[in-house]
């Protein structure tokens, strides 16, 4: 009974978007506009009561509106589907699976919203949901805060202990979620807990990338490395006036959790960091 009843599924869905495709021609709006005036033109149209003519032209008006409406629908949907899809693409956090969704069938689209309900739970369960806003501001004030932590920890500690490689199964939830929404095709993936964080080192399409989250699945910060070719000219050009003696080892973008980008430069044995237009910001040794 379930594949009969998934099978007239996929027939009803079909029948839909040729119904859509069709309303929405401009040859059927053509066609049904002359059997209009056809009508309205015949001599039994003439001859018939007033009250019924009355009827029969707003009925009119009414089966041609219908063609309108669905031809505006249409137009106003691909449009709106094509900006959504714009911003899925051009934001790195967001999942790649989402773009074209609309074309999905309705069993497909359940299936990915299955990771949002998890999502909706986890925000349920806090006592005040935090805004997008709020939820920004809160992962940039506590990663400062966890900054003065690490430092005074090290300032205690005479020895400290690295980064603790983790596995699969000691990730949290959200962050799982958060993570394979966001890089379906991450390869490579080796996780690591950094105090109360969680990091993943991994590659997409061969480019090295790192990205850290709170125990809630929200990103703390990322980076990537990026070829010598891709730094911004004014970094460029400031390396080449005031470090002539020294190599480039490495570029890395950061992107930090209020999406902010910085370039992260390593000369040798000394770091050299840009915002994200190239100025030069500070030195610090590695």
């Amino acid at each position: 009974m379930k594949v009969l009843y998934r099978q007239m599924e996929l027939l009803f869905e079909k029948l839909v978007l040729v119904a859509m495709m069709l309303l929405g021609n401009s040859i059927t709006f053509i066609i049904a506009l002359c059997t209009v005036l056809f009508w309205l033109t015949n001599k039994q149209f003439y001859t018939q009561d007033i009250h019924q003519s009355i009827g029969d032209v707003i009925l009119g008006i009414t089966f041609l509106s219908l063609f309108i409406i669905q031809k505006s629908f249409n137009r106003f949907s691909g449009s709106l589907h094509l900006k959504v899809n714009e911003l899925v693409a051009s934001h790195e956090p967001a999942s790649n699976a989402l773009i074209n969704v609309e074309e999905k069938t309705e069993r497909e689209i359940t299936e990915l919203s299955k990771e949002y309900i998890e999502l909706a739970l986890l925000a349920k369960s806090k006592k005040k949901p935090l805004t997008n806003k709020a939820t920004h501001l809160y992962s940039a004030i506590n990663k400062k805060v966890k900054k003065l932590l690490i430092l005074l920890v090290i300032a205690l500690v005479p020895v400290g202990g690295q980064a603790q490689k983790l596995s699969l199964k000691n990730i949290p939830a959200p962050v799982k979620v958060s993570f394979n929404r966001a890089y379906p095709l991450a390869s490579d993936i080796n996780w690591k807990k950094r105090e109360a964080n969680y990091s993943a080192e991994f590659e997409v399409a061969k480019v090295s990338k790192c990205v850290t989250y709170d125990a809630f699945g929200m990103i703390v910060e990322s980076w990537e490395k990026l070829p010598k070719a891709d730094l911004p000219i004014t970094a460029s050009e400031f390396i080449d006036k005031n470090y002539q003696e020294y190599s480039i080892n490495r570029v890395r973008k950061i992107t930090n959790a209020m999406n902010m980008v910085e370039y992260e430069v390593k000369l040798d044995n000394r770091l050299v960091f840009f915002d994200s237009l190239g100025n030069f910001r500070i030195t610090k040794k590695d």
